[in-house]
């Protein structure tokens, strides 16, 4: 999907059809794709380029006109959004969670959840897609609170911006009037099923490279908050017999960025190759890397 600023794409969701008529055999494949706006205002989305068959097609631009919704104005109080995020100065590298909050008041016929999507530019972004969900009391309200765990990384440096943040939510609303052009199939629709996005805003933030006052030469740019253990076992050997030499390396940040150690002078010893074991919690944002090396005196 050509990027539209502005515009957040999700999908697609692919339907096929296959259909005989007269012997004639006709095939429709369908690229349904959600389109969510982060402002109000007139876009367009660009032709799309689609190749069947070596023949290359293209489709006409779409303009689009994005304005701010009556229905979503009037519940903006019950249906809202937040996030959290802290550190807001961050290094290039350094990896930190985001919470993103779906609030939903309890009188509110909320009926599901069809999309989420946020913009991340000049960061890595991952979020878990098992949602949490509980309560909680705002000013004496009663909320079902929908939770996104996830998180950024810069990678380069500068002002940057996560969000907006755009859930896509499915709640019960009266159904259209007119819509089958006859008022006695209107009365008997009742209610029907209508998607709202509800637009979480921007959250500003500054990304700067590591310091280059004091870098030691063999930084490689991992960034933590990091604790090392270092253990011999034995230590009482016969020449000949192996030690174990394990370093652990633990904290918060992106484990996968830290490096074997480089050992010091071991010209006393025969060394093997060092193997290493990561253990890292789902999003990456702490865990543990063990490296053990065999030494032989």
């Amino acid at each position: 999907v050509p990027a539209v600023d502005g515009l957040a794409f999700a999908g697609p969701a692919l339907f096929q059809s296959v259909q005989i008529v007269n012997g004639q055999m006709s095939q429709t494949v369908s690229l349904v794709y959600q389109v969510g706006a982060s402002r109000v205002g007139a876009f367009t989305i660009p032709a799309f380029k689609v190749t069947v068959n070596g023949q290359e097609f293209t489709t006409e631009p779409i303009p689009i006109t994005v304005e701010k919704g009556a229905v979503a104005e009037d519940l903006k109080d019950k249906l809202f959004g937040v996030v959290n995020l802290e550190p807001k100065q961050l290094y290039v590298g350094q990896t930190v969670p985001v919470e993103v909050r779906l609030y939903t008041r309890q009188d509110v016929p909320l009926r599901g959840l069809s999309g989420y999507q946020a913009e991340a530019a000049g960061l890595a972004y991952k979020y878990l897609p098992n949602l949490k969900s509980g309560t909680q009391t705002i000013n004496g309200q009663l909320y079902r609170v929908v939770v996104v765990d996830g998180a950024i990384s810069p990678t380069q440096p500068g002002s940057l911006t996560f969000g907006p943040v755009i859930f896509r939510v499915q709640v019960l609303a009266p159904a259209t009037r007119g819509r089958f052009g006859d008022s006695m199939f209107d009365e008997l629709l009742g209610n029907e099923i209508r998607e709202l996005p509800v637009t979480v805003a921007a959250v500003p933030l500054t990304a700067a490279m590591p310091p280059a006052e004091g870098k030691p030469a063999d930084y490689t740019g991992a960034v933590g908050h990091w604790q090392l253990a270092v253990t011999a076992k034995p230590t009482a050997v016969a020449v000949g017999d192996p030690i174990t030499l394990t370093v652990k390396v633990s904290g918060q940040g992106n484990i996968d960025t830290v490096p074997a150690p480089k050992l010091g002078n071991l010209d006393e010893f025969k060394t093997y190759d060092p193997t290493t074991k990561t253990t890292k919690n789902e999003l990456g944002t702490s865990g543990d890397r063990v490296f053990e090396q065999v030494l032989i005196a």
